[in-house]
């Protein structure tokens, strides 16, 4: 199907969606002529999008920034005075930011001074993705960036707020099932299933040392419904395998508004670990409540029950990890914890300028612990520069960015919403490209003698 039959010219175009980019009519100007070349689909909401976003990207620094300049403060003297956009406007109430107690406010006001001192724009974020209390949490978390990482994430959120403006715009238009969705410089997966004319070429590999799972295979065709869980459904990513990576299973688990489990450990002998990467998750420990948002974080013991659920009005996403504990002669059982990753522990590797740093949930040392969950952020160019080659077993989510993987003797390329399945000892190390930085959720299973008869892990 051609342009030409929908008698769409330039000035109808940008007329169309000059304001999907905030105060910016030339990202559509310049992405006109490309969409006239385009033969699939060309009114599709994330066709128009993949083609604007081009447009954006391939501007100068200078272009792009008068885009961020263009955006509001959240909930600022705009907003106040009813001076927003219309979609603006429509957005910051979206996320309750038209309705805040003068606590809130103040709490905006000073972050959104802070954040123009230190980075010459405002603060953007798709309001769409979130709640109030994540806003505040990211925002925080945001402006402790450089300017390097936070003008990358804040262009990635401008991308994210047209991909909004554009489903508004075009109600039921068809829509793929890889849609890039980004909350915070965290990925995903939203489902949706492929269209026919899809081509099947992709990058899912399965060796006998590793696997590549790309973005685009969790669809609905591929998700798992768990028993004694209420609207809830989950992408498995990786499970016990023998003679593969044998200790941990890893799912993303999305919950509708209402969903979660009271039940949902059928094995006594595991312990978990939750990271919220969407919405707002509520998890119940012997009688306390714990609200985990974005970048939440929660150690579950092995054999202690729990309650999780989402009682908000938007789904929830999280990453569930699970390992039988292995229980030492001598050493207690690690106690349940629930924090966040801002206040977790930022190590950077020695003589790497910060290129390449680990956040820890859990001191390295502490015996207790047989296994661990971290995030790993490499800046623009930063790299692992040998082949890892050790014991651990990995599961790698990658959360953002884009690298080049080495994986035993090929070369793998990766982005945000991919994941790798490691078997120990398969040699590994990357590259982090694009020009933003590269983050990955991490698994490994440390701090235990390497086991000779694994029916005797629990005895």
């Amino acid at each position: 199907m051609c342009l030409s039959e929908f008698n769409m010219d330039k000035n109808e175009f940008v007329e169309k969606f000059g304001s999907v980019f905030e105060h910016s009519p030339w990202v559509a100007e310049r992405a006109y002529d490309p969409w006239t070349g385009i033969s699939e689909n060309p009114l599709g909401s994330d066709t128009i999008h993949r083609t604007l976003v081009a447009a954006f990207r391939s501007a100068t620094d200078d272009e792009r920034l008068a885009v961020l300049k263009a955006h509001p403060d959240l909930a600022g003297k705009l907003a106040q005075a009813k001076r927003l956009t219309e979609a603006s406007t429509a957005e910051q109430a979206s996320a309750g930011l038209d309705a805040l107690t003068d606590e809130e406010r103040t709490a905006f006001t000073e972050l959104n001074d802070r954040y123009v001192h230190a980075f010459g724009f405002p603060f953007i974020i798709a309001v769409r993705d979130h709640t109030k209390s994540s806003i505040l949490s990211t925002f925080r978390r945001r402006v402790g960036n450089d300017r390097t990482t936070e003008f990358e994430e804040a262009c990635a959120q401008v991308e994210r707020i047209a991909y909004h403006r554009l489903r508004e715009l075009l109600p039921g238009t068809p829509q793929t099932a890889d849609v890039s969705t980004i909350s915070s410089g965290t990925y995903y997966p939203a489902g949706g299933l492929p269209r026919q004319n899809q081509l099947m070429t992709d990058r899912a590999v399965f060796t006998d040392s590793y696997a590549v799972i790309p973005r685009k295979v969790m669809t609905d065709i591929v998700v798992s419904y768990l028993p004694h869980w209420r609207n809830a459904r989950a992408w498995v990513l990786a499970r016990p395998l023998s003679g593969f990576a044998e200790t941990f299973s890893q799912s993303i688990v999305e919950l509708s508004p209402g969903g979660g489990s009271d039940n949902p450990e059928q094995d006594m002998a595991a312990q978990a670990i939750i990271y919220v990467v969407r919405g707002e998750l509520e998890i119940i420990y012997f009688g306390v409540t714990y609200k985990l948002e974005v970048g939440g974080y929660a150690y579950l013991p092995a054999g202690k029950p729990y309650t999780i659920r989402n009682t908000s009005d938007d789904r929830a996403t999280f990453h569930w990890f699970r390992k039988q504990y292995q229980q030492v002669e001598g050493i207690e059982l690690p106690d349940a914890f629930f924090t966040h990753e801002r206040d977790a522990t930022v190590v950077s590797f020695p003589d790497t300028n910060n290129a390449w740093a680990t956040t820890r949930f859990v001191d390295p040392e502490d015996l207790r612990h047989d296994m661990h969950v971290n995030i790993v952020t490499f800046k623009p160019g930063g790299c692992i520069p040998f082949s890892e080659t050790h014991v651990m077993e990995h599961g790698i989510y990658i959360l953002e960015g884009k690298a080049v993987y080495r994986l035993n003797q090929d070369w793998v390329e990766v982005e945000a919403g991919d994941f790798l399945w490691l078997r120990a000892f398969c040699p590994q190390g990357c590259y982090a490209g694009g020009p933003s930085r590269f983050r990955y959720l991490l698994y490994k299973d440390v701090n235990r003698h390497p086991t000779l008869n694994p029916w005797l892990w629990n005895a």
